[in-house]
């Protein structure tokens, strides 16, 4: 069976750290998760491989796309860099006979294990959000408003393309809300992560536009004299030297197994794809909110300047 490489003095992995490499496994069964996932996931606890350390509680998600696993942790990595409230990614591998009611999809890798997206669990599972009750979407939405993530997060979905933000993947934990769920950004690349040598492919990943920007919308109409996005464009620019340093640590990060490596192979060109956007998004931003209101969306999922 291929494993990562082994720890050395057990140590465990490091949530905080940017050098470590996100790759770890399952140490105990999952627990299912029933909260309106599109894709099915679970809590779990996770270790680096050869650890003493105390496990980590993550929530597991198994998508069939492994791009886009690659997506979630490559933007998970680069809003790490950018010091935004986005839980820790990792790619886990778990035993099959561990994930209660995984999909007859899933396709295990070589030595019988199932590679899924992990990210740190920053809050209990009773206390996510119930998405689609206008009410409750309503509060979850004008109490995040209210927080120093909202402008921040308005610009970091503007750079991702994430256009499916909604109060579902809006959570709130240690007096702060959290952003997750990004495997629907950078749909270009999701389409053709392979091809990223070929210029018009990173043309496409570069001009995309998502056509709606969730955050940037009802930031706005809540505070539409002092809503604050504007000044992210120069903070995201401040720290954009930390996500190239990021990517290329990413070029170097291997295990042992061929398939996790080409995801994240795929991670590291995630990161580069957003760093080819980053020049661009004072004015993309500036033009999605010179729009009306009502709609802050585009007549089209793709433009070119």
């Amino acid at each position: 069976m291929q494993r990562p490489s082994r720890t050395r003095n057990g140590r465990g992995f490091d949530v905080d750290d940017p050098n470590a490499l996100p790759v770890v496994e399952m140490v105990s069964a999952g627990s299912p998760i029933h909260a309106g996932q599109v894709h099915r996931a679970w809590s779990a606890m996770v270790q680096t491989p050869g650890s003493t350390e105390p496990a980590i509680s993550v929530v597991l998600k198994w998508m069939p796309s492994r791009v886009k696993v690659a997506i979630e942790l490559g933007c998970s990595l680069a809003a790490m860099a950018f010091k935004l409230d986005v839980p820790r990614g990792m790619l886990v591998l778990a035993d099959v006979d561990a994930l209660a009611g995984l999909p007859a999809a899933a396709t295990p890798l070589p030595g019988g294990r199932i590679l899924c997206y992990g990210s740190v669990l920053r809050w209990p599972e009773t206390a996510r959000p119930r998405d689609g009750d206008a009410a409750v979407d309503e509060f979850i939405w004008q109490r995040f408003c209210e927080t120093t993530t909202a402008a921040p997060g308005a610009a970091w979905d503007e750079l991702v393309a994430n256009g499916d933000r909604h109060a579902g993947n809006l959570v709130f934990s240690d007096s702060r809300y959290w952003l997750i769920d990004h495997d629907k950004a950078l749909a270009p690349l999701a389409e053709a992560v392979r091809r990223m040598t070929e210029q018009t492919t990173r043309d496409e990943v570069r001009e995309y536009r998502a056509k709606q920007n969730q955050v940037a919308t009802q930031l706005l109409q809540r505070k539409p004299a002092d809503h604050g996005m504007l000044t992210q464009p120069t903070k995201f620019e401040a720290r954009s030297r930390a996500l190239e340093l990021l990517a290329n640590r990413m070029s170097n990060w291997r295990t042992g197994n061929g398939v996790v490596n080409d995801v994240l192979v795929d991670a590291e060109t995630t990161v580069r794809g957003i760093i080819s956007r980053l020049p661009a998004l004072g004015l993309q931003l500036q033009d999605r909110l010179s729009r009306p209101p009502s709609t802050l969306s585009w007549s089209t999922t793709l433009t070119r300047t």
